[in-house]
């Protein structure tokens, strides 16, 4: 994976829509992904630009209905952690 090599990258996460209360609309995106990073002040980095323009990633994009990319900070978690 070429996010691998972006500086302060940790995981991704795919999500697939597969449930919803209401029948799901066409024009609803069915899938998501969560990319985790250490800090986000590498999201400029010429790695990043690379793995951008990686074929996956064109296949994808190309795809896609939408593309939103945000930062969240995380606030409190739940459940296992990795702590030491």
């Amino acid at each position: 994976m070429m996010l691998s090599k972006v500086p302060g990258y940790r995981r991704s996460q795919r999500y697939e829509l597969i449930s919803t209360v209401r029948d799901i609309p066409k024009d609803v995106p069915r899938y998501t992904a969560v990319h985790e990073w250490d800090h986000l002040d590498k999201l400029d980095s010429p790695e990043l630009r690379e793995a951008d323009a990686s074929p996956n990633t064109i296949r994808v994009f190309g795809d896609a209905k939408m593309v939103n990319v945000r930062g969240f900070k995380l606030v409190k978690g739940f459940g296992f952690t990795n702590s030491k």
